[in-house]
């Protein structure tokens, strides 16, 4: 599931800039072992968004690098990071995307019948995407996988957070657990330290 997210999100990205130039060329720095996809430069001021290794667990330079095209450029680091280089507009896009997606994706994680998330019955977030809820029937999600819907909400938190410029090493995204009969929090994953967890 995390694969298939980091995915969707970059697609997201992909398809958000195709509008700019479609000349594109692959450099390989051999010196610095980087490996970028360069477009034409554009007028419009080009900020910079790092994403970390960790979102790109189990994938290759080649997976993530295939179809970016318009003014996007990207550029795989050796420490397994990419960095992406767009317009200020392309960006806010994409956050904008982000957040106009997140209630599509909520209400497919109580209501999918392929996903069988059986205990979630509420989620609500914050604004900034760094804190969220999820309500459950206790019982069922202790006995059940239900926890990994987290995934999908620490994903939208750290892309959300990680295209509003937030350092890649000082953020965060909690996803507290809360028991739909007590109303207590019984739980909270935290996102990035999960994925970190499951390398």
């Amino acid at each position: 599931m995390k694969k298939v997210l980091t995915i969707l999100f970059l697609f997201s990205l992909i398809m958000l800039a195709a509008c700019g130039s479609n000349e594109e060329k692959i450099d390989i720095d051999k010196e610095n072992k980087q490996e970028s996809v360069n477009q034409e430069p554009q007028t419009e001021d080009r900020v910079e968004v790092n994403l970390p290794a960790y979102l790109f667990q189990r994938q290759t330079s080649e997976d993530v690098i295939e179809g970016v095209e318009g003014e996007v450029s990207i550029t795989a680091n050796e420490n397994g990071s990419y960095s992406y280089k767009m317009s200020n507009s392309t960006r806010e896009e994409i956050m904008k995307e982000i957040k106009t997606n997140l209630p599509e994706t909520i209400e497919e994680l109580k209501t999918s019948r392929d996903l069988n998330y059986a205990s979630l019955q509420k989620i609500t977030y914050n604004d900034s995407l760094t804190d969220f809820t999820m309500v459950v029937e206790k019982e069922r999600y202790v006995n059940s996988l239900d926890s990994s819907a987290s995934f999908s909400l620490g994903m939208a938190g750290m892309m959300y957070q990680l295209f509003n410029g937030a350092n890649p090493n000082e953020y965060s995204v909690s996803v507290q657990v809360k028991d739909e009969a007590s109303v207590g929090v019984f739980d909270e994953i935290v996102f990035p330290d999960k994925m970190e967890q499951q390398k």
